[in-house]
């Protein structure tokens, strides 16, 4: 499975569950029209989210590398290979953290715990693989 492929599916069950959250006051054909809503938009945020999160991780890679002194030794293919195991896990486990926090309160904590957790995930993708690199 792909970035773009686990957030794309963590985002359109997140968004799922929230739309028929917020459509269920209006009825069953409320809660079934916002789930099916839901699953757009959240599809839509998902791939948001892995773009972000692949930015991320090139943006640490690059980072991280310069500070060990090997700039000029750019990021390739199987060092990304390396990093979507970590990545895509990360990914259903922000989907979870978000839906929790957008469940249970409403403001910015959901957004700081969907940013915290998109950093978090790219920095241990990276981590991981220039670990095992270095090891």
């Amino acid at each position: 499975m792909t970035i773009l492929e686990s957030g794309i599916i963590a985002g359109a069950l997140a968004g799922a569950a929230v739309g028929a959250r917020l459509g269920g006051h209006h009825g069953f054909a409320g809660g079934v029209g916002g789930a099916v809503l839901g699953v757009i938009v959240g599809a839509a945020a998902g791939w948001v989210f892995a773009m972000v999160l692949i930015c991320l991780m090139s943006f640490f890679g690059v980072v991280w590398r310069a500070a060990r002194g090997r700039g000029g030794d750019p990021l390739c293919e199987s060092d990304m290979r390396a990093m979507t195991p970590v990545a895509v896990a990360g990914t259903f486990a922000s989907a979870l953290v978000g839906l929790g926090t957008l469940l249970s309160a409403n403001g910015w904590v959901a957004a700081i715990a969907m940013t915290a957790s998109v950093c978090l995930t790219a920095l241990v993708a990276v981590a991981k693989c220039e670990l095992r690199r270095a090891g």
